[in-house]
């Protein structure tokens, strides 16, 4: 119940609003239960206004929060843009030159984002204002691309991400797992672009391969409390690539893996001590060094994510 509040508190205009103007925590806490009752009624409302509203777009787009990903941005918007998407980018603060490489680009929305755990507040904003115009947004990080099967028999992204839908009635959401990548045994930042440089993952048993990142259609959302996943409107479901229901941000990978999300977390030492000092977009924390040890799985080559970059590429 917590959670549902949440997703319907925080995906109010006034909250977003607030959030960004206060990182005192004690405040957005008490704006947050005075906001209760509005909450509640933000979710009916969606959830009617859901039954009647199809969105006739057959656009995608990646919406994402950032900061300082000044070294990687570049491959990453590339690599969207050959799947024929838009990227709304939200910049959390980057002081490395980050804004003058993303505004190059025409399929780029570009939105300063300040002040600490704006993650959500993003997404929220991104669901509500981008609704008519996507069909499908994707929520993903700049470590994360997506990586389909079916792009190499010549299927646009939209066309799949389509299919999936449309096997399922009243589906809002779609969890796509993780594939962990590490290091490649690399020390320094790499030349060549993630893509190339980082090819040895994790094996499918590794837990963390069971947290599922979102593509949702923006209408059928209320709201977000959680990174991961979504709140839907009544009546609609979240759902794997299996078809089955899901709840939680970790699932069972499912027997179908023709679309994953390669998630380069740790890339190598030196960019995960940069972004130990960086800090957490939604929350108010630090990462320890223990954690790329611990996410620094090797145990497989893994040459697929560039065999799909390199195909994309060349339509």
């Amino acid at each position: 119940m917590m959670r549902f509040l949440q997703s319907c508190v925080y995906s109010l205009d006034v909250m977003i609003y607030f959030r960004g103007k206060s990182n005192n925590e004690k405040l957005r806490k008490i704006l947050s239960i005075i906001l209760i009752p509005a909450g509640i009624v933000r979710y009916v409302y969606a959830s009617i206004k859901a039954m009647f509203i199809n969105t006739k777009s057959e656009r995608c787009a990646v919406a994402l929060i950032i900061k300082n990903e000044g070294k990687y941005i570049k491959e990453y918007i590339e690599y969207y843009t050959a799947l024929d998407c838009d990227l709304i980018i939200y910049d959390n603060d980057s002081d490395d030159g980050t804004a003058s490489i993303v505004k190059k680009y025409r399929n780029v929305t570009y939105i300063p984002w300040h002040g600490k755990k704006r993650q959500i507040d993003a997404y929220n904003q991104a669901c509500k204002k981008y609704a008519k115009k996507y069909k499908y947004i994707m929520f993903f990080d700049a470590d994360e691309f997506l990586i389909a099967d079916d792009l190499l028999k010549g299927k646009s992204l939209y066309q799949i991400l389509d299919s999936v839908f449309k096997r399922q009635k009243k589906t809002a959401c779609l969890g796509i797992n993780w594939l962990i990548f590490g290091s490649s045994n690399l020390v320094e930042d790499p030349e060549d672009g993630v893509i190339n440089a980082f090819t040895h993952c994790a094996r499918d048993e590794f837990e963390w391969n069971q947290l599922v990142k979102s593509c949702v259609i923006p209408s059928k959302i209320v709201g977000w409390v959680n990174p991961h996943l979504p709140l839907q409107t009544f009546g609609y479901k979240k759902i794997n690539l299996d078809g089955k229901k899901i709840v939680q941000p970790r699932n069972e990978l499912p027997k179908k893996k023709k679309i994953r999300l390669y998630h380069y977390f740790v890339k190598n030492k030196k960019h995960f001590e940069e972004k130990v000092n960086k800090g957490m977009a939604d929350r108010n924390a630090k990462r320890s060094m223990d954690e790329f040890y611990y996410y620094d799985k090797n145990d497989v080559i893994n040459y697929k994510a560039i065999s799909v970059r390199d195909y994309i590429l060349k339509k």
